[in-house]
């Protein structure tokens, strides 16, 4: 009943702040507190609600074009490959939802609804969010159990916090997605958004600290060092080098804790083991592969780890084994794309694009280090708010068209032709 009602609250949260401060805040609000706060269920039907009211108010139909073959492909796998089960179509749905946030992001990041006004808003909610977790991270820190993770979980990572998600992983990633949002509004004219994303910045490094995540922790590091090296040279070297040197800074804090973790697990688990298992189902069926979701139920007949849940940890090789090569490279393309635009942004002339250009870029170094580490940025909700991100940076890079270049060419004012000599008649 709670998560009913939590949805009911999102809904008129949303209808709310369409009218105050755009349905780019709005949307970006309801995505961002829905994957943090909310169960499986709840998050599909904001993200729903929120997809709805932004067809609807800027009345046009949303076809999602990059994702079209990949829709395809799913909807013909289940009526004809994989068939549907209670494992399969609960996964498949999970990766319509996901092209929905894609979707969403775009929307609300396109030009016709993004303004200065957008941007402080979109900040204050990340910081908000941000200082929350934040809070209960510390809280966590502190003894208090609040938000628990499950009984296995916990076993598995005392010590380390996992705020209001159920694993210091997930968290990490989450923080990492919402820091890629954050830097581009670093350099927003508007003075609040500009503090406001600071301040969300240095909070996440301490949360993804307080997590005691490896992998997030170098993932961070290299989003802020990439982003900083990537920054106009015009820019003031204080401004460029505040947030790297800060995350030195706060590493040093938890360096022990870290070393830690390496010393007790140099290898981080039965990788190799994972990566053997994955393989040989790569090799089975390596066209259309087991089916969404289906990696636990197929790979635990030839590993015991595996049949307990344990996954390979590589996002590449596990979307290989459950959708096939051909399934992978349809969902990860419209990735691969939206990153060669960003990096031709970023070699053109300075535009209002550049900036979410440039965060893209230097998250994707980041976010493929913990594609080939894990499998966490495909589980469920993280899932969801990866691909929001991605739509919203592509929804900020709709304003850039490239430049035709024609040496030896003047630019002439037109002149209005009449119309018989337009068609070629006589004067």
């Amino acid at each position: 009943m709670s998560q009913v009602v939590l949805v009911i609250a999102g809904a008129f949260a949303a209808l709310l702040g369409s009218s105050v401060v755009g349905w780019a805040v709005a949307s970006t609000i309801l995505v961002l507190v829905a994957t943090l706060f909310l169960s499986s269920s709840a998050i599909y039907l904001l993200i729903g609600v929120a997809l709805a009211a932004l067809v609807a108010k800027f009345s046009q139909r949303i076809i999602p074009w990059r994702f079209l073959p990949f829709a395809i492909y799913l909807a013909l796998g289940l009526a004809l490959i994989w068939g549907r089960s209670s494992i399969i179509t609960p996964a498949a749905i999970l990766l319509v939802v996901a092209i929905g946030s894609w979707i969403v992001g775009n929307l609300a990041g396109s030009p016709a609804g993004w303004t200065i006004n957008v941007e402080r808003w979109i900040a204050i909610a990340i910081v908000a969010i941000v200082l929350f977790e934040l809070a209960v991270g510390l809280a966590q820190q502190a003894g208090a159990n609040i938000f628990p993770p499950g009984e296995r979980t916990e076993e598995l990572t005392a010590g380390r916090v996992n705020g209001t998600t159920g694993h210091p992983g997930t968290l990490g990633k989450a923080i990492l997605l919402i820091a890629t949002l954050a830097l581009p509004l670093t350099r927003s004219v508007d003075v609040v958004a500009r503090r406001a994303s600071y301040l969300a910045l240095f909070g996440s490094l301490v949360i993804i600290g307080l997590t005691i995540s490896r992998t997030n922790i170098i993932a961070f590091a290299l989003l802020i060092v990439i982003w900083a090296v990537l920054l106009p040279k015009e820019r003031k070297l204080s401004a460029r080098i505040v947030l790297p040197v800060s995350i030195g800074i706060a590493g040093l804090f938890f360096l022990d804790a870290i070393l830690e973790r390496f010393a007790e697990d140099p290898l981080g688990g039965a990788r190799e083991r994972f990566m053997s298992v994955a393989e040989r189902m790569i090799s089975q069926h390596l066209a259309f592969g087991v089916g969404p979701g289906n990696y636990v139920t197929v790979g635990g007949l030839l590993d015991s780890l595996t049949a307990k849940g344990w996954r390979v940890h590589n996002v590449f090789f596990l979307e290989a084994a459950e959708l096939g090569v051909v399934g992978a490279i349809l969902l990860f393309g419209p990735m691969i794309v939206l990153v060669v635009r960003a990096l031709r942004i970023l070699a053109a002339s300075p535009s209002p694009s550049q900036d979410f250009a440039r965060a893209l870029v230097a998250a994707t170094l980041p976010l493929t280090l913990i594609c080939i580490t894990g499998w966490g940025l495909v589980n469920g909700s993280i899932l969801l708010l990866w691909f929001f991100v991605m739509g919203v940076s592509e929804g900020r890079m709709k304003d850039w068209q490239p430049a035709f270049h024609a040496p030896n060419m003047k630019l002439v004012a037109a002149r209005k032709i009449p119309r018989r000599e337009k068609w070629g008649g006589s004067k």
